[in-house]
């Protein structure tokens, strides 16, 4: 009986399928299917002239599932008699990952997708979903200082099986700032984090938001001793300067990786031991070492350092 009274409704009434806009004789389905091609800025364009008629649509794409409910209903809608098909939206021609791709590069671009962040939130809470990394990826980009709907349900994200939903969740509850307070226990709670690429932009989060500067520093050091990936192990080191401009711990940190890394990294690390300054003592044997047989663009970074630390020392090595 439930089921008869469904193919009843009017499908305005049903939000899954029916009220899909149109621009310009195109679905907004159809022009979904062109945003990634040769022809993505008109489909981005229709987006905008469409609006925020096209928000709830939008959500519904990213929040596919490929699964019986929708085979089920293609075999349905197919069968059915013309007067009900006309009364309901066909199935999707879109292959659902490309839906989740093109549905976040359009709420990414669509300056009335902010509205949609509820529920966007309470998507990433869906373990059946397959479009996390979309979601939490569209979340951060659309998150704004002071946000505060949607917090405890993009809190839940932290505890994603994807390392990549658990950073993007991070990185959208650190634009968020001091108003993410709610989200504070599972923010702690994630600075244990097995990914450390991902304990690192948690860390970071919870000092934006509570300024809890001895746990986030000592979270972000264990990530980066832990080999975290590039350039994310360049930005915990700059976090950490924020945090504390004379860390100690961080010059050890330096001192222990500089001597087997490749020249680039070896000359932007001496411009972190140069922002540290004199505290930064320990390393000018290495800087000596790297003053005397680099190359020239490293010996002129060392050179640098050393007189940042210890302009005496730094005179020796200069030439006229």
């Amino acid at each position: 009986m439930a089921a008869i009274l469904w193919w009843l409704l009017p499908s305005e009434l049903f939000g899954g399928f029916g009220g899909v806009p149109s621009y310009e004789g195109k679905t907004a389905e159809q022009w979904l299917s062109e945003v990634i091609g040769t022809n993505s800025q008109p489909a981005l364009q229709a987006f905008q002239a469409m609006g925020p008629k096209a928000l709830p649509f939008l959500v519904r794409e990213i929040g596919r599932k490929d699964g019986a409910w929708q085979k089920w209903y293609e075999r349905a809608y197919f069968k059915s008699p013309g007067w009900l098909r006309k009364r309901l939206s066909p199935p999707s021609e879109i292959p659902v990952a490309i839906a989740w791709l093109s549905a976040e590069i359009v709420l990414v671009r669509n300056p009335a997708a902010r509205k949609t962040l509820p529920a966007l939130a309470r998507l990433l809470n869906d373990p059946g979903l397959g479009s996390h990394t979309y979601i939490a990826l569209a979340i951060s980009c659309l998150a704004r200082e002071g946000d505060t709907s949607y917090v405890r349900n993009l809190a839940k994200g932290l505890r994603d099986r994807d390392p990549q939903v658990r950073q993007y969740v991070a990185g959208a509850l650190e634009r968020i700032g001091p108003s993410a307070k709610a989200a504070i226990p599972a923010l702690k709670a994630g600075l244990n984090d097995p990914s450390p690429d991902a304990r690192m932009e948690i860390a970071w989060a919870l000092w934006d938001v509570d300024q809890e500067t001895k746990l986030c520093r000592d979270a972000i050091l264990s990530a980066l001793k832990s080999g975290m990936s590039h350039p994310l192990d360049q930005m915990a080191i700059f976090h950490l300067l924020e945090m504390d401009p004379k860390d100690m711990a961080l010059v050890g940190l330096l001192l222990g990786r500089m001597e087997g890394e490749p020249e680039s990294l070896q000359r932007w690390d001496c411009g972190v031991l140069q922002e540290i300054g004199p505290p930064a003592k320990a390393a000018v044997p290495l800087l000596i070492k790297l003053a005397q047989k680099g190359s020239p663009n490293l010996r002129k970074e060392a050179l640098r350092a050393l007189k940042s630390i210890d302009p005496e020392t730094a005179a020796k090595y200069e030439h006229p």
